[in-house]
């Protein structure tokens, strides 16, 4: 396979039986003929929910997926939760994303009924792993109850919901499940689809937008976090100055990262299987190990330096090692190895 030789298309502009391209059999198809003709890149625009003008980069959360992209065909054939495998718009050269968007909860609402009637267990799992979802969900029922306003314009109690609960509401678990049910089967086609796409060795090149709408579940929930005053409006928005596009210069609108406030805190977020966790930037460990020291009360106690040296040589070797077969990103290796000679050093020793 030739390096260096991509495609850039859209999820949306593949084909698909339901008015615009989704993560169905045709996604795999597309993979198919990409490793036939020595492709190695499939460059994609971003996943993320559409915002204000259908767009990406105005989303409305930076880690879900947008429901159009659910293959109701997989979901017919292979999760067996619709009775008959409808069709809309299909061939159509134009995505009407609103018309989609329609037709496609419809569908959806009668295979999260059939499911429901299952165990779930699948939704439960999807729900612990990802605690984002079930706040994102209330960000959208919380929106539809205040009429689709944006969440500075809600009422009190919704705006500062969280601030006072740890969860969403008893009376609301019904529509907060389905939205979350749509999240999960979005993000277990897409990881069969990144599957067979390592499978033939095509890698995908992601597009993330490097801002988020202020009508968000992400300004909603981290008002703290972007440039926002005590009234819920946003101070400072993005945008660029004068340039050969624009003689104007263009306003993006998307409000802008609180950069002081995130230098204040002094953390990285990282996640395992557990959820999302607050880690010192400055910590060479990770948040499996800032929750060992939290929960087990052996961490702390001193350990003889030949036994620490002993595990920092393993731990040095097994970086140096999966670096050269592949299987570790050299430089994430080559931060171990150093961790691991200052280590040796006895620099950490106090």
């Amino acid at each position: 396979m030739k390096n260096n030789i991509g495609v850039l298309l859209p999820v949306s502009a593949l084909p698909g039986g339901q008015g615009i391209g989704d993560f169905g059999y045709d996604c795999y198809q597309y993979l198919d003929w990409l490793s036939k003709h020595h492709y190695r890149y499939w460059q994609i625009l971003p996943l993320n929910p559409l915002g204000e003008g259908n767009s990406p980069y105005m989303s409305i959360c930076s880690k879900a997926i947008d429901i159009r992209y659910i293959s109701l065909e997989i979901i017919y054939k292979e999760d067996g939760l619709l009775d008959e495998l409808p069709e809309y718009r299909k061939g159509a050269t134009k995505v009407n994303y609103q018309a989609v968007y329609n037709f496609k909860i419809k569908w959806l609402k009668k295979a999260f009924i059939a499911y429901s009637k299952t165990g779930m267990d699948g939704l439960k799992k999807f729900k612990t792993k990802n605690p984002w979802v079930s706040e994102y969900a209330t960000y959208l029922v919380f929106k539809k109850i205040n009429k689709n306003k944006c969440w500075n314009e809600w009422d009190e109690k919704y705006i500062n919901y969280f601030d006072s609960h740890n969860n969403p509401p008893k009376s609301l678990i019904k529509q907060i499940d389905f939205i979350c049910f749509m999240q999960y089967m979005a993000f277990k086609q897409w990881k069969h689809v990144m599957a067979y796409d390592k499978a033939k060795r095509i890698k995908i090149i992601a597009d993330m937008p490097f801002y988020v709408g202020f009508d968000s579940a992400d300004c909603w929930l981290h008002r703290d976090q972007f440039e926002i005053d005590e009234n819920y409006n946003p101070t400072l928005v993005a945008g660029v100055p004068p340039d050969y596009f624009s003689e104007e210069g263009q306003l993006w609108g998307q409000p802008i990262y609180n950069f002081k406030k995130m230098k204040e805190n002094n953390y990285r977020v990282e996640k395992d299987s557990i959820g999302a966790k607050d880690v010192p930037s400055s910590a060479y460990y990770g948040v499996q190990t800032l929750r060992a020291a939290e929960n087990f009360h052996i961490t702390g106690l001193n350990m003889h330096p030949e036994i620490i040296n002993s595990l920092a040589y393993i731990k040095k070797a097994a970086a140096i090692t999966n670096c050269e077969v592949g299987l570790l990103n050299k430089k994430i290796g080559k931060a171990i190895v150093q961790a691991c000679d200052e280590i040796l050093e006895g620099k950490f020793r106090e």
